[in-house]
Order: C-alpha cells, then structure tokens, then sequence
C-alpha cells in the first residue's frame, strides 16, 4: 500500500521540477523566440512613435506680454533725454587780499590809493624798515570765467504730472596771478637797492589788522613781498535736483502753457584760496584756506511756455529754501614758521535761486536742437579768501607778529552761462 504512494508523489515532484524548463525550450529564455518549430512569434520593421512630451516656452530674453519688460517698455516710450554742453562763470564779491586800510584816497581819475596806483610803506613788522613804494593785491584780478561743463535730464511722461531728474558738472576751474621778478626786475634797470620799492616796480604788500583794528597808510602793519609773490583760486560745482511738474494748461501741448514745479535739489560747491611770497633773505610766507559747501532743501518754481510744431520757447524759475552744510579751513606759515590751523564746520540757511531760459528747435518728432541761458543765484556761500582774519599781535617779547586766523563770513555767489545740446525721444 505504501509503495505505490511514494512511486506516485515522486512523479507529480518530477512534473513540476521539469515543467519549466519545457516552458523555456518553448519560448526562449527571458520570454525569447524559442524553438521555431514550436512557436512562431512574426517580426515587423515597423516601430511605434516616440512620443515627446516636453513643450517648449518663450525663449527671447525681451518678451513684451511680461510685466517687468511691459512697464519698462511703457517707461521708454514715454520719456525723453537732454544733453548739455555748459559755459557758464563765476562772480562773487572778491576783494582785497588782506585786511581793510583806512584812509585810501581816490584821485580825480578814479584810481584808488594802494590798488591803482602805489604809496609808500614801512616795514612794520620788521622795525619799520623803509621798503619804499607797494601796491595791495586784489583777488579779483583771479578769473574763473567760461568755465565748461555738462547737464543730463531724463525727462518721464506720468500720468497727470511730468517728472525730470538732472544732473550737471562744471569742471574744476583754476587761475593764478604770479610776479617772480619783483627784484629781478628792479636789478635788470640798474636800480641799487632790489628790496626797495618804486613806482614802477613797486613790491607787494597784504595789510593786517593792528589788534583788530584797521591801520591807515601812514601807520599799517604788512606782510611785505620784496622778491616775489602768487596767489591762486580754484572752484568746481555740481549738483543734482528731481523735479515734478503739472500738465500744461494748454490742452493738445500747443501754444501758451504753465506748469506747477516742485521737487528737491542738492548743490556743492568747493573752493580753494591761497598766496604765497618771498622777500629777499627771509624764507617764504604762505596762506591757504579751503571751503565746502553742501546745499540741500526742497525747491518750489514754475515754467511758462510757448509752443508750436516747430519752435519751444520756455522759462523756467525757481527757488530751494534748505541748508548749507559748509566746511571752511584756514593755515599759514610765516616767514617759513607754521601757524595754527584752523577747521570749523557751521550749517546755515541757504538758498538757491535759478532762472533757466531755453529755445528748442524741433528738427523731428524724436530730435530736438537745444540753447539755453541760466543765471543762478546762491546765498550764505562760505568763500576761502573771505574766512581769513589778517592780524598782527604783540608776542611775548613785545615785538609785532602776524596772526593769521580763522572767521566765519558767508556771502553771495552768482553764476551764469549759456548751454547748448539736443533732446533726444523714444
């Protein structure tokens, strides 16, 4: 009975044991063509399309339907650009180099006593030697005319209102007013003594104070220059202001208009002043002093307009009511000893006053020929030459000494020039 169990069991074991690999010899390993007289699979050329399903975008860097390429596109299209070429000058009150005489006389011709025509003097400072005839120098003999510069404004059409951002530079203008041959020139005519002064050649003198007050030309304390004497003065300016202007009253831009301004500005202004001079035997003597001034404040003004197809006639005034930052140094070495020097820092109540007047030529809708006239006025300016406090003092053995020091003055500058350029449109 139990023979025949075991005989039946290890064939079904068999069976399934063999079963597939009779599979595999039927269809080929890993499901392959296997013996072709058992199954036959047909084959075909053909192959199923690859389908890609990856969609290209926009590529362009500028694509106008985007918001930020959008809104610029917008900015461009309404907005302008003006370019200047500037020559405008400098004024101002300079004066006297050194400290006010009492007593020049003026002569039927109008010459003044000391600036026109020479008068005597004593060395004062150096035991009242005799140094003859002296002239006193003026530093408006210092040009800072037809001074060159640029002005940029990015003009933008908003909505119900124009806005103008601007920037100009003038580059740094120099002058200098030399005499080298003060005593070379004395020498070279024959003249025995080249320290003493005569009409013709005359030497240089910067009057001081006497314990703060003002000497008289019979009794004035001077730094005398019997060999040589320069004196120098340099000035830059720039600035930047953001304007918003009202719609033109005029309605379709043509004919007569007015606009409202108003916006914020910010002008500085550097100057540098100095002199120097030499006598003969005694080292150089030198002064200099150098102010910066920062101007800022709001700014309120207008424009008035005449408009046709061809031709824009405008005025533009107004005014900044703010601050002057100002920084003002002053130094000196006497007869080659160096003095004190002096820093002081003040903010102010400045203002500045411009008037522009412009043509524009419109040679296309894009293209415009510019010339312009400006006039701008700047008050409570702290100038170089105007913050030198010239003295003479006592020292401690009873003899008289320069004391060139610092003092606070403020004043008024006007500059004014012409320009020329172009507007350019999108």
């Amino acid at each position: 009975m139990i023979r025949p169990n075991l005989r039946s069991f290890a064939a079904a074991v068999a069976c399934m044991i063999l079963a597939p690999s009779a599979a595999s010899a039927q269809y080929g390993e890993y499901g392959g063509g296997g013996d072709p007289s058992m199954f036959h699979v047909p084959q075909s050329p053909y192959r199923p399309p690859v389908q890609d399903y990856f969609l290209p975008g926009n590529n362009d860097v500028w694509d106008e339907s985007r918001p930020i390429e959008r809104f610029v596109g917008d900015v461009k299209q309404r907005s302008w650009l003006k370019l200047e070429f500037l020559m405008w000058n400098y004024g101002g009150d300079q004066d006297l180099i050194g400290a006010n005489v009492s007593g020049l006389q003026q002569n039927t011709r109008g010459e003044i006593d000391g600036r026109d025509t020479s008068i005597p003097l004593l060395d004062n400072l150096n035991g009242g030697t005799d140094i003859g005839e002296a002239l006193f120098p003026f530093a408006s003999a210092l040009n800072n005319d037809d001074v060159a510069g640029i002005r940029g404004t990015w003009g933008l059409d908003l909505n119900g209102a124009d806005m103008e951002l601007s920037f100009f530079g003038l580059g740094q203008s120099s002058s200098t007013l030399t005499n080298d041959d003060i005593s070379a020139s004395r020498v070279r005519v024959g003249l025995a003594d080249p320290v003493f002064g005569t009409t013709a050649f005359p030497n240089i003198a910067v009057p001081l104070l006497t314990d703060g007050t003002p000497g008289t030309p019979t009794d004035l304390n001077a730094l005398i220059f019997t060999e040589s004497f320069s004196s120098h003065i340099s000035t830059q300016m720039w600035g930047t202001e953001i304007a918003f202007l009202t719609d033109r009253s005029a309605p379709g831009g043509s004919g007569a208009s007015w606009q409202w301004l108003g916006g914020f500005r910010y002008l500085n202004l550097d100057e540098q002043f100095g002199f120097s001079g030499t006598s003969v035997g005694t080292a150089a003597t030198s002064v200099a002093a150098n102010t910066i001034n920062n101007y800022f404040g709001p700014q309120v003004g207008g424009r008035a307009a005449l408009t046709s197809k061809y031709l824009t006639l405008s005025a533009t005034p107004r005014v900044m009511l703010g601050l002057n930052d100002n920084t003002s140094r002053v130094g000196s070495s006497i007869a080659g000893v160096a003095g004190t020097q002096y820093t002081t820092r003040d903010v102010d109540f400045g203002t500045v006053t411009q008037l522009n007047m412009a043509l524009e030529l419109h040679l296309s809708p894009q293209f415009s020929m510019y010339g312009g006239y400006d006039y701008m006025w700047l008050t409570g300016v702290s100038r170089p030459y105007n913050n030198i406090l010239y003295d003479s003092t006592l020292d401690g053995t009873g003899a008289r000494v320069a004391d060139i020091r610092q003092k606070s003055d403020v004043q008024n500058l006007i500059v004014n020039g012409f320009s020329i350029g172009a507007t350019f449109r999108y």
